[in-house]
């Protein structure tokens, strides 16, 4: 069985780049939809993005998706590079209460220590 890992990711990049951002990730949804075997926008150097069940959320400019056990930081990475932007990775860890952040900066990936999410019941 595989595990997968849950992705939120907000991209920091000006409006028309938030655009653009948001036709690639809904493209790489439909995508996924018809069963394209490995998603990867035109400009990969790295490889496809094996990533699931993508979604891009208008109203808050944010990336939902799945990777295989982590986050996929090369292929964010060199997305953010492309478009000149920085990003924000937060996600869980397969089959444990524990989530990360990560940060992409100026050439820069800086993490979190992973931490146990908090029930809040």
């Amino acid at each position: 069985m595989k595990n997968w890992c849950i992705n939120r990711v907000i991209f920091y990049a000006g409006r028309s780049t938030q655009v653009i951002l948001a036709e690639l990730f809904t493209a790489l949804a439909e995508q996924e939809q018809h069963a394209v075997d490995r998603l990867a926008p035109p400009f990969a150097i790295v490889g496809g993005f094996p990533y699931r069940n993508i979604r891009w959320n208008l109203e808050e400019s944010v990336a939902y998706y799945e990777t295989l056990h982590a986050p996929d930081f090369d292929g964010l990475i060199e997305l953010a590079d492309f478009y000149g932007c920085a990003f924000e990775c937060t996600y869980t860890i397969p089959y444990s209460t524990m989530f990360a952040r990560a940060l992409y900066c100026n050439g820069a990936l800086t993490h979190d220590r992973p931490q146990e999410i908090q029930d809040s019941q």
